[in-house]
């Protein structure tokens, strides 16, 4: 777009194009505007006083020009900028803004060093109004965390309080002392504002300092419906008390966190103590978050995504997906250390960590708890890590379903579910392919209340060879706890594990002959010991005997006879 200098308008001569824009006739069915029209639609900041030295305050030539348009552009310059809760560049109405530039060249910067102010605010003022239509397009904000280290309070580049259709678009955001980008509940945060649709593309976000003096997080989002962040780079964050990359951290019950994408972005280099994607929402009901999808993103070292929730499950599920990730070296790809989760998809991710203690997928804080997940499938996944256990539920949880992933690497068991005080409902645990050799095989289903009638255990593989293919540490129907190692033709009826389980047999002796093949348990109802029956499927291969066959228990200790 071409930008009309004073010097020249004042040149031009009457009739000539004096009171009109633009440097060529005009063509048949042209309209005639003036330079007051052509102002109104975009002017330069430096028509209006700015030096764009990084040092004089602009923001008295932001604000002029802001009185004639709002579409702003920032030529190649450094510009210092300021906004507090009260003043400065803070815009409170109106609708449309465009604020663009040079990409990298054009630098806003925040003015002196205030704590109470940042670069440029956005604030509706209230719960029920809204900014509307804002775009930042090729610009470049720019942070003292380098010199002045990690500001807690009010240290962020760009702030936004009650807005509608937020464009960021091919920006930078380098070294802010706080948030990179603020999408709060008004000033402090305390009170009540509602943002809605902002769309986050093709940005880089480089915290600069990350650990002991780095800032907060790239983007806070403290209330928010409809949010899409994709095609950016997230670096170098933060202080290693702060969240991490992207932090969604409502204050208030009020808040909202839903309708958010987060897809094919760059996530390495963070020092946050939850993570790159952290959702603390457990300050607001579970009902106030979710359809929440996590994809396509690379991310390196640390924790992938982190969940803090509200104990108390929700009323209507809250829709977290992530999948098709890959996730390299970090400690975990998901984590749920506390609060209830109701409706998670963890799907198709490839978890690839050599280093020891990392890699899991945890939901529960390893004690015994009313936490809760409901409604959860696992499945595709690639993980290859090494630490004691990839897959750890150690909640309540129902409607679980573990299929069709590939695990190795782990030391003590592929999969960890229930403990001391918990109980599964409704858990399905089949076709996994399980590598390496494990002290306690496939699963080891911890201390708690299992339900017999509804959970299962099928056409999981193990390599041969281990101690045990299947390990419970379990209770029995009338709650007492006691060990079961094994679930095969030598277990007695009375020791099986509760629900139907699978494992894979070769070369032992099974209705008087040396077999191979499959043998499903089934325990299946708190009746009578007669209820627990066992079902063998044997290879097809010469010297076996080819016969799918039954037997039932007669007592707690003894088998009937196959048939």
């Amino acid at each position: 777009m071409a930008f009309v200098d004073q010097a020249d308008l004042a040149s031009t001569a009457p009739g000539k194009g004096a009171d009109m824009v633009g440097f060529q006739q005009l063509g048949t069915g042209a309209s005639a505007r003036t330079v007051s029209d052509k102002l109104r639609e975009a002017v330069s900041i430096r028509d209006f006083g700015a030096v764009g030295d990084g040092v004089t305050n602009d923001t008295p030539a932001l604000l002029a020009a802001l009185a004639v348009s709002n579409s702003i552009y920032f030529p190649e310059g450094e510009y210092a900028l300021g906004a507090s809760n009260s003043s400065g560049a803070r815009i409170t109405s109106g609708t449309g803004y465009y604020f663009y530039g040079e990409g990298e060249r054009s630098v806003i910067r925040r003015a002196g060093y205030n704590p109470d102010s940042c670069c440029l605010m956005f604030d509706s003022g209230s719960a029920t109004a809204w900014i509307e239509g804002i775009t930042f397009k090729d610009l470049k904000f720019l942070g003292d965390v380098a010199t002045l280290h990690h500001e807690e309070i009010f240290g962020h580049l760009l702030v936004l309080h009650g807005v509608k259709r937020v464009r960021l678009d091919s920006c930078y955001f380098e070294g802010p002392r706080s948030d990179a980008v603020l999408i709060g509940s008004g000033p402090g945060g305390g009170t009540e504002r509602h943002n809605f649709d902002v769309t986050v593309t093709n940005c880089v976000f480089d915290g600069v300092v990350h650990g002991t003096d780095g800032g907060r997080n790239a983007i806070s989002f403290i209330d928010i419906d409809g949010a899409s962040i994709t095609g950016c780079t997230f670096r170098r964050w933060s202080k290693n008390n702060m969240p991490g990359s992207l932090c969604f951290e409502p204050d208030e019950s009020f808040g909202i966190i839903r309708n958010v994408t987060i897809s094919d972005n760059h996530f390495t280099e963070c020092s946050g103590n939850r993570g790159h994607i952290a959702l603390s929402v457990d300050n607001i009901p579970n009902d106030n978050w979710g359809n929440i999808v996590i994809s396509s993103n690379v991310i390196s070292d640390n924790n992938a995504v982190c969940i803090y929730s509200n104990p108390t499950l929700g009323g209507t599920g809250n829709g977290l997906v992530v999948a098709n990730n890959m996730m390299r070296g970090c400690e975990y790809g998901l984590l749920k250390p506390s609060g209830s989760l109701a409706g998670l998809i963890f799907s198709d991710n490839i978890i690839v960590s050599m280093a020891s203690g990392t890699g899991r997928i945890l939901l529960g804080n390893g004690s015994a708890t009313t936490w809760t997940v409901r409604d959860v499938q696992i499945s595709g996944n690639q993980i290859n890590c090494n630490v004691a256990a990839p897959l750890v539920i150690t909640d309540n949880g129902e409607n679980v379903v573990v299929k069709g992933n590939i695990v190795r690497g782990s030391t003590q068991a592929h999969m960890i579910l229930g403990i001391a005080g918990t109980a599964t409902t409704n858990y399905i645990i089949r076709d996994n392919i399980l590598l390496g050799t494990p002290s306690n095989g496939l699963c080891q289903h911890d201390a708690g209340t299992h339900n017999a009638v509804s959970n299962m255990w099928l056409d999981n593989w193990s390599p041969p060879g281990l101690s045990h293919g299947f390990r419970a540490v379990k209770t029995d129907f009338a709650g007492n706890v006691y060990n079961h190692v094994g679930a095969d033709e030598a277990t007695a009826p009375g020791s099986l594990p509760s629900g139907n389980s699978s494992v894979r047999l070769k070369n032992r002796t099974i209705n008087g002959a040396n077999q191979t093949g499959i043998l499903y348990s089934h325990r299946l109802s708190t009746e009578a010991i007669t209820s627990v029956w066992q079902e063998f499927v044997p290879d097809y291969a010469a010297g076996h005997v080819f016969d799918r066959i039954v037997r039932k228990a007669v007592s707690a200790s003894t088998w009937g006879a196959w048939g």
